[in-house]
């Protein structure tokens, strides 16, 4: 068996075009074709931004070199915006040894809920604290629940369906600016392309392009039966809050790539790049979110 080599570097490079961050993603995954090395530095000088969409993909990409037992470490320019917002979210801390990963609730950036790995069993508590922390920070008195909604779907539907390896990661953050509340999540999985269409070949239907193919995964009550928990009714959820608070869904999958904003024409893009699994973008417009509404106390007449 060959000796790993000292060190792999991993150079990332800031770009809001999805087939040049697909590209990218698919260039730096841990390979079995390759010697294993024994750290893995991801160098992240060359990154002037970076948006919450980035770093989830890039914890998966991560992630399956930390599970190899790959020592991760990160090279930034401290006094940099990125390096410094970085730091305050803990993203950099998160292959550390000694970080507590079960944390959730520890953030030091007042509009951000830090980086978490999906685990099924916290799932609930997750999307419940998720839901009361902006509540009680920015939207007294506003109803957060499609917000709960859309972050439990889509994680039941990665924990359900995506058979990814390294699980996946979610993150989200607030623009106060923009009045959206944007939840990211990703896996590398197998992808909602194949896993539709595997499931229309074992019932003799034709194939799917990857585009219409995400277009079925979004229809109501549709399933591939692979898992009985909310069958049918995930991205269809999380569309429907998407349109009630007047925002915006956007899925990229393997070679598909679908923005779907009321109000607005679908966009859709079949990429010649393949983006190595699933990655939702739901963003909730906070301007429409309704109101809480009031507990009225009960009169109890004793006899």
């Amino acid at each position: 068996m060959p000796a790993a080599t000292k060190n792999k570097i991993i150079s990332v490079v800031f770009s809001t075009n999805v087939e040049k961050w697909a590209e990218f993603l698919a260039a730096n995954r841990y390979s079995k074709k390759e010697t294993k090395p024994k750290t893995l530095t991801v160098d992240l000088n060359a990154c002037y931004f970076i948006y919450p969409y980035h770093l989830v993909s890039l914890a998966c990409l991560i992630e399956e070199y930390h599970l190899k037992g790959v020592q991760i470490s990160f090279t930034y320019n401290n006094k940099g915006i990125v390096g410094q917002y970085l730091e305050k979210i803990k993203f950099l801390d998160y292959w550390m040894p000694n970080y507590n990963r079960n944390d959730f609730q520890n953030i030091l950036i007042e509009n951000t809920i830090s980086l978490w790995k999906l685990e099924r069993e916290r799932l609930s508590s997750f999307a419940s604290h998720v839901q009361q922390f902006f509540e009680n920070t920015f939207f007294k008195g506003k109803d957060l629940l499609p917000l709960n909604i859309a972050i439990a779907e889509a994680c039941n539907n990665i924990l359900d369906h995506s058979e990814s390896k390294a699980g996946g990661f979610i993150l989200t953050q607030y623009y106060k600016k923009d009045d959206l509340l944007i939840v990211s999540i990703c896996d590398f999985g197998v992808g909602i392309p194949k896993k539709i269409n595997d499931f229309r070949a074992k019932n003799n239907e034709p194939k799917l392009k990857p585009c219409k193919a995400i277009e079925k995964a979004l229809e109501k009550k549709y399933t591939t039966k692979s898992a009985p928990h909310n069958a049918g009714l995930g991205l269809d959820n999380i569309f429907s809050n998407v349109k009630e608070t007047k925002g915006r869904l956007l899925i990229v999958s393997k070679n598909g790539c679908i923005s779907k904003r009321i109000g607005e024409t679908d966009v859709e893009e079949e990429m010649k790049a393949q983006f190595p699994g699933t990655h939702l973008v739901i963003s909730l417009g906070t301007k429409a979110l309704n109101e809480k509404e009031k507990e009225i106390a009960e009169e109890i007449d004793l006899f």
